[in-house]
């Protein structure tokens, strides 16, 4: 996959057969990251989506558009498009 745009960038996945970006639609997975009982990914929008267990509150990323996700073991922290990190 395409590296973690910066702010106001289009998001892109890599086209493996040329090794070019190629643009993706707003629903579109674009990157994943992977906790211990819980998923988050970004689509090709900036939105977020979590899903598993959400004992911690884990799951509930706020409304927004994002530039990466990280899922932790009871935790998920997001980095807004201008840059701003919360967990």
């Amino acid at each position: 996959m395409g590296a973690t745009p910066t702010p106001g960038a289009t998001l892109a996945a890599e086209d493996t057969a040329t090794g070019r970006d190629a643009d993706v639609g707003p629903q579109a997975v674009v990157v994943v990251s992977v906790g211990a009982e819980h998923t988050c990914a970004i689509r090709g929008s900036g939105w977020v989506i979590c899903w598993g267990l959400n004992g911690y509150g884990q799951n509930e990323v706020p409304p927004g558009f994002y530039r990466s996700v990280s899922a932790g073991e009871t935790h998920t922290c997001v980095v807004h498009r201008s840059g701003e990190l919360e967990c």
